[in-house]
Order: structure tokens, then sequence, then C-alpha cells
């Protein structure tokens, strides 16, 4: 997920989030500090003259907005923390289930990808604008112009760090060896191929069925199964193309098919693609 999400750059952006969230803390916990001591000197001063009914009415008023905008702040907080806790849960849970799988399990984690990744963009924008707010009333003009400058900063690293990722080939599931793959499928579109699939898994050709429907003619038989080809067509065929399940009985049927076929003497590799080797029978 770090490699193919966020560049391998996780780290710094949690420690980047860390470092907001510190910051905002002792902001705040400095201007309470100043807040009680100005509170506690316009009580005295409220004390010595006597503050009228508009003034407690006001008061009121106040501390009535900053409880609701307290409450508002709060249950942003809490659906955050829902959401995130709901996508970090299905990450561990499904990266446990699928460990064995080891890389490939990444297709179970995709449907949290963009949820995460938006998480990490609000977590920074929204603590970068709390500190925007709560430090610009206290600083001169000039810190707000930082403060934006800051932040687009950070939006220009999230786009090159995409734009890395895109140029360095990181895109799941387009790979570029696939390119070399259909091309040799169109240039032998005529010649005979035979599927051997492995009983357990007979569902993994359709990792190779883009590359397979190039072909005109195909015949699909198990790897389990080593009794002789009959068939006309690839018992007189000269050359042949297999496309054989990585399975310990692969020899096996490759040799079967040599057994079967008085024309083809030997075979080669020729590509490998995930569970699959391609080999040229002549």
């Amino acid at each position: 997920m770090n490699e193919y999400l966020f560049d391998g750059f996780l780290g710094l952006w949690i420690l980047l989030i860390v470092f907001l969230a510190c910051l905002l803390a002792v902001g705040k916990y400095r201007d309470g500090k100043r807040g009680d001591r100005a509170d506690a000197g316009m009580n005295r001063e409220m004390a010595r003259a006597d503050a009228g009914k508009n003034g407690e009415m006001a008061r009121a008023d106040a501390g009535k907005s900053g409880k609701m905008a307290r409450a508002d702040a709060g249950g942003e907080k809490t659906a955050y923390g829902l959401l995130l806790f709901a996508v970090c849960g299905y990450f561990f849970t499904v990266s446990k289930t699928a460990l064995l799988l080891y890389e490939t399990s990444n297709r179970y984690q995709l449907p949290i990808y963009g949820i995460l990744l938006l998480l990490v963009m609000a977590a920074v924008y929204g603590l970068w604008m709390e500190n925007a707010s709560f430090f610009m009333k206290m600083k001169p003009s000039w810190v707000k112009w930082a403060w934006g400058i800051g932040l687009a900063v950070i939006t220009l690293i999230f786009l090159a760090d995409d734009i890395h990722g895109l140029v360095s080939g990181k895109v799941i599931f387009l790979y570029e060896e696939d390119g070399e793959h259909m091309e040799y499928a169109k240039a032998n579109a005529h010649m005979p191929v035979i599927v051997l699939y492995n009983d357990a898994t007979p569902y993994h050709v359709w990792w190779c069925s883009q590359e397979l429907m190039q072909y005109e003619r195909i015949y699909f038989a198990s790897e389990g199964n080593l009794e002789k080809i009959t068939d006309e067509v690839l018992n007189s065929s000269e050359m042949a193309i297999v496309y054989a399940a990585d399975y310990d009985t692969k020899g096996d049927s490759l040799e079967m098919i040599l057994e079967s076929c008085p024309d083809l003497e030997e075979y080669r590799l020729v590509l490998s693609k995930g569970l699959w080797s391609v080999y040229e029978l002549e």
C-alpha cells in the first residue's frame, strides 16, 4: 500500500500530521493560559463596574456560540474517527487473511485505497487550516500569505508524488510485459495452441484470456490428464504453442504432447507470465 499509494512516503505524511497536531495543541495550551489570566482580570473589572443585564446576555450568547462551534467540530472529528477506524480495521483484517498471497493481496486492499488517501489529505488540510485560523489571530498579516503558500507547496508535493508514481510504472494491474505477450500472440495467431490448466485452479485461464483471443484455434487440456492427444490437426502439426500452468505435472504434460505428435520433437520456453509459461513445440 505504501509503495503504490504514497510512493513510499507514508511515514513523512504521518510525521507532518503529528507535527501539525502538536503545533496546534501547544498553541491552544499557551493561548488557554493567557486566556485564563485575561478572564481573571476581566472578572475583577466587571465586579468593580457591576456589569448590567446586557453584559450578562452578551456573555451568554458568546458562550452559546462557542459551544455550538465546539459541537460542530466534535461531530466532524467523530465522523472522521469512525471512518478511519473502519478503513484501518478492513485493511488489517484483509491483509492478514491474504497474507499468503504476498504482493497479489493488494487487490483485496484496493477498495480502501482512495478513502485512505482522502483521509490523509483531509487530516493534513484540516490541521493546516486550524493552525492557520488560530495563529493568524495573534500574528501579523504576512502569516496569512505564509500559510497559503505552505498549503500550495503541500498540494504540489502530492501532485509530484502521484506523477512520479505514474512515470515509474507503479500502476496496479497495468503490466508492461503484456505488450510483448500480445505481440507474440498476434504474430502467431494461425498456430494451434494448447492450454494446459491446473485442475485445482482452472479459472486462472482468464489471466491469459486477452492473448488467447488472438489465436484462431485453441485446445484446452488438464495437466492431471496424461492420456495421449488424438486430434488429427494437432497430431499432424509441425509446430504448436503451449500455455502451461506452473504445476508439478507440467513437464509430464509437455512430454505427453511430444509423444502424441510425431512431428514435434522438443519444446522451449519463450515467455513467462504470473503462474503461466509459454512454450514453442517443434
